[in-house]
């Protein structure tokens, strides 16, 4: 076996063998069967009706969109009050925008000393609960 015939059989093994960790590999119980068909029915559902709908608010909606941007319509789905139930063990996958509160991240940006806080329109009164801020660190 050639250096690179040893090499792609290791990989392959090792890709293997982490796959077979995954949960989604492994035997799943009755209950979590009939769980995951209510949450597919439910995405296929919102999939032809929510997500299909024109929003005035959110151009071109859809499934899956940053949770921030798309939260109007996010926080009306049954799969959103149906995993609003589930403890927090149950978060699987999320964003640092989705996590945090902008204002408490905007104070703590605040207070570093080379930080640039933009947001992409003039901050107002009447726009400070609607736009999110974008931070960069900057060199020292």
């Amino acid at each position: 076996m050639t250096p690179l015939e040893a090499y792609n059989s290791n990989r392959a093994a090792l890709i293997d063998a982490d796959r077979s960790l995954r949960r989604d590999r492994q035997q799943r119980t009755e209950a979590e069967v009939r769980a995951d068909g209510i949450v597919r029915a439910i995405r296929t559902e919102e999939a032809s009706t929510i997500w299909r709908q024109e929003h005035a608010s959110i151009p071109h909606p859809f499934p899956g969109m940053e949770f921030l941007t798309g939260r109007e319509i996010i926080t009306k789905t049954k799969l959103f009050a149906l995993l609003s139930k589930m403890p927090k063990g149950a978060l699987l996958h999320c964003h640092l925008d989705a996590t945090v509160n902008a204002a408490v991240l905007l104070k703590l940006a605040l207070k570093q000393p080379a930080l640039h806080v933009r947001v992409p329109k003039q901050l107002t009164a009447a726009t400070i609960g609607s736009l999110l801020p974008t931070f960069k660190a900057l060199p020292r």
